[in-house]
């Protein structure tokens, strides 16, 4: 009996491979040959090097395995990401992701559903599909046509005993256990042509314990929903905020800094113009405006120029990663860790504002003191130097 996975080189084949390698002949499918490789010389199992998004026939593929193998279990661990709204998405990104998610799923039960009875079959679809989050429509829509399928063939396939099942996780962490923090799964049983359900929990949710559960219950029939979450993900990205707000803190610290410094070595190389003008009546109020007004103007200019510029950056950042990885050869950021060309960069006009706002206020205060300075000078002892 083998298990069969498809993107068995990604982080979730790859664990559910590991754990299922212990007591079960594997079969992997992966398009990362480096990785496949490895793997297969690990756990001892055959393998096939198929991209599904661009597959062999179905008459050449369903040799890959030989027919005398019995297949206890298909698990496709095959699917994209895409988070953008829609208006930003394109025909070629939407149909990219519907064909990853759903081709590959029709294309293996397709091929190997016959060859399965008294089997499991398991898909992955996403939380996404349920709760509506933003600029997820389009992974929504693939997802919630997994879960669609999953019904579906579920029912279709209980008379050959095949238990089909779909688990709908969060954010997952990158180590060996996939969901640290597990929710609630509920499954269904088809009796005599109906609905049955029931709700189990499990809050370990450790390596698809859950999902494990419901293969054991032998069920024929088995739709499942999971909401995981990894803490430790959200616990990273606030600690990850906090480090970013305070380094531009420091360097907006650093840019009034330079704002005093300037205006510093402006009123100590002007001190004979500053003493002319007193001497035709202008008051020290009228000094200390006059080098206020040259800060800000300075201080605007910046800021005008550093909010263009990163919003630019921030928009096109995944482009020029790219372009900039490109002409060096090598990878600056490692893509299962940093999703920089895979999320989106949403730039939140109010946060931007908020920055400006800051950055002018903090401009505002640090010419009061050179303008103070400015506007103490008398007429006599600077002309007297002249």
């Amino acid at each position: 009996m083998v298990y069969i996975i498809a993107g068995a080189s990604g982080v979730l084949g790859s664990a559910i491979a590991e754990d299922l390698s212990k007591n079960n002949e594997l079969f992997l499918i992966g398009r990362d040959k480096e990785k496949i490789l490895k793997m297969s010389e690990k756990y001892d199992c055959k393998y096939a090097i198929i991209d599904l998004n661009n597959p062999i026939p179905q008459r050449e593929f369903k040799n890959v395995i030989d027919p005398d193998v019995e297949i206890k279990g298909l698990i496709n661990c095959i699917g994209s990401i895409l988070i953008k709204p829609l208006h930003g998405t394109s025909i070629e990104e939407y149909n990219e992701v519907i064909n990853t998610n759903l081709f590959s799923s029709f294309y293996l039960l397709s091929t190997f559903a016959k060859r399965m009875k008294n089997g499991s079959a398991l898909f992955f679809s996403s939380v996404a599909a349920s709760l509506g989050l933003s600029n997820h429509e389009v992974i929504s829509a693939a997802k919630s046509g997994i879960e669609g399928f999953v019904r579906s063939a579920a029912a279709t396939y209980s008379k050959d005993n095949l238990r089909i099942n779909a688990i709908a996780p969060s954010i997952m962490s990158y180590s060996q256990d996939l969901c640290t923090v597990g929710r609630s799964g509920a499954f269904q049983g088809q009796v005599f042509g109906f609905s049955t359900g029931a709700t189990v929990t499990d809050e370990n949710c450790e390596r698809l314990k859950l999902s494990k559960y419901l293969y054991d219950t032998g069920m024929k029939v088995a739709s499942v929903s999971i909401l995981c979450q990894d803490e430790r993900v959200f616990k990273a990205m606030e600690m990850e905020k906090r480090v970013v707000s305070l380094l531009l803190s420091v360097i907006i610290g650093v840019a009034a800094f330079n704002i005093v410094a300037s205006l510093a070595l402006s009123v100590s190389e002007k001190q004979s113009d500053i003493a002319v003008l007193r001497t035709f009546g202008a008051s020290p109020e009228t000094i200390m405006k006059i080098f206020v007004v040259q800060g800000m103007a300075a201080g605007c200019a910046g800021i005008s120029l550093g909010a263009c510029l990163g919003c630019i950056v921030a928009h096109y950042i995944g482009d020029i990663l790219k372009v900039i990885e490109n002409a060096f050869g090598a990878n600056l950021f490692d893509p299962a860790v940093y999703l920089i060309t895979t999320l989106p960069s949403d730039i939140v006009s109010f946060d931007v504002i908020k920055i400006c706002l800051a950055a002018a206020l903090a401009s505002l205060v640090a010419t009061i003191y050179p303008s103070w300075r400015a506007s103490q000078i008398l007429p006599a002892e600077a002309l007297s130097y002249e």
